[in-house]
C-alpha cells in the first residue's frame, strides 16, 4: 500500500465546523472536497471538462466507483480558538461576530493511501498528493478560506520527494518555487500544455489564458509584542481593509468580481496567507476568471485590489 504522509500547521484561524455545536475540528472531508476542486482546475486546463470528470473519477471516485484513496488526518497540537471570522471595526456589529477555530500553530498530520495494492492505485496516491499540494499553496480550507481564513503551511514530507511544500520567506524566492512546484504538479497530473480556450472557460481554471496570480509582500505593523492569534487577525483584516478601501468597492462596482452578492455566487479570488513574519505577511493571490465582460466582470478590480496591498506584487508564471 502507498502512503504519502504530510504536516499541516495552521497560519491562520481555520474555522472547520463539526455540527451541532460548531467546534472546530481538524476533519478529513474538507480536504477532499478542496483536493478535487483544484484537481479540476489544473487538469481542466488541459483536457475538456468529460475528461476531466473522468480522471477525478479515477482519483477520487465516482458514484459508481470507489476511490483509489483514502485520507486520514491525526491532529498533533495546538489549540482551539474563538477567532473572528471576518475581522474589522471594533464596535461595528457586522464584524463582532466571533466563531470556534483552529488557532493559528495548530498541526495535524494528513495521510493519503492508496486503496489497495493495484499500480493504478499507487499512482493515484501520488496524484491526490499533488492536488492536495495545489490546493494548499493557492488555497486554503474551511469557512473564509477564500478571504485569508484556512491557510495552511506544508511541512514534512514524506513518501514522495516532490513538489516539496514551499517555505522561502523572500518575496521572488517564494514565487520561484511556487512556479517550479506548480510544473511538478502539471506533470503529475499529465496537465502539461494548455488546451485551446478563450478567455474565460467553462468552469474555474488555472488557465494561463483566464487565470492570473502573484506574489504578495504585505506590510504590517504588528511589533513584537502582539500574540501569535492576533497577528493572524491583524493579516486578515489587512486584507479585508484593502478591498474596502477600494472606490469600486464603496460603489459596490466590484462586488460581482469578488462573489456577487445576488444571486450569491463563490468568489473568484483567492487570498492565501503563506507566512507571517515580524512586518510583512507573504501572500498568494489567484483570480480564476469564469464570466466574460458581457456577464458584468471587469478584473481590473482585482488588479486594483491586488496592487492596493503591494504595488510590486510578483505576477505567477502559470506555466503551458
Amino acid at each position: 500500500m502507498e502512503k504519502v504522509g504530510v504536516t499541516l500547521r495552521t497560519v491562520t484561524a481555520t474555522f472547520l465546523h463539526v455540527e451541532p455545536r460548531e467546534e472546530a475540528r481538524w476533519r478529513t472531508a474538507p480536504f477532499r472536497g478542496l483536493a478535487r476542486w483544484w484537481f479540476r482546475t489544473v487538469v481542466g486546463a488541459s483536457v475538456r471538462p468529460a475528461e476531466v470528470r473522468a480522471r477525478e473519477g479515477a482519483v477520487f471516485g465516482t458514484a459508481e466507483s470507489p476511490s483509489a484513496v483514502v485520507l486520514r488526518v491525526y491532529p498533533l497540537g495546538g489549540t482551539l480558538a474563538s477567532a473572528r471570522i471576518n475581522p474589522g471595526p471594533q464596535g461595528n456589529k457586522r464584524y463582532s461576530g466571533v466563531s470556534g477555530a483552529l488557532a493559528a500553530g495548530a498541526q495535524a498530520r494528513l495521510e493519503i493511501l492508496s486503496a489497495d495494492d493495484a499500480g493504478d492505485t499507487r499512482v493515484a496516491a501520488h496524484q491526490a498528493y499533488a492536488a492536495l499540494w495545489l490546493s494548499l499553496h493557492f488555497g486554503g480550507v474551511g469557512q473564509r478560506s477564500r478571504r485569508g481564513a484556512g491557510s495552511l503551511q506544508m511541512m514534512e514530507l514524506q513518501g514522495v520527494d516532490a513538489p516539496k511544500p514551499v517555505d522561502a520567506l523572500d518575496q521572488a524566492r517564494y514565487r520561484t518555487e511556487l512556479e517550479q512546484g506548480l510544473m511538478h504538479v502539471r506533470g503529475i497530473l499529465g496537465a502539461s500544455t494548455f488546451r485551446d480556450i478563450g478567455e474565460v472557460g467553462e468552469f474555474p481554471i488555472l488557465h494561463k489564458n483566464c487565470a492570473s496570480a502573484w506574489i504578495v509582500r504585505l506590510p504590517l505593523k504588528l511589533g513584537e509584542g502582539i500574540k501569535v492569534e492576533n497577528r493572524e487577525e491583524n493579516v486578515r483584516l489587512a486584507i479585508m481593509n484593502a478591498r474596502r478601501d477600494l472606490d469600486s468597492h464603496q460603489s459596490r462596482k466590484m462586488e460581482r468580481e469578488f462573489g456577487g452578492l445576488t444571486p450569491r455566487l463563490s468568489s473568484p479570488v483567492w487570498v492565501r496567507v503563506a507566512t507571517i513574519g515580524k512586518d510583512f505577511a507573504l501572500l498568494v493571490v489567484t483570480l480564476l476568471r469564469h464570466r466574460g465582460a458581457g456577464a458584468g466582470a471587469d478584473w481590473r478590480n482585482v488588479e486594483n485590489f491586488v496592487k492596493a496591498m503591494d504595488s510590486n506584487a510578483l505576477p505567477v508564471d502559470l506555466g503551458g
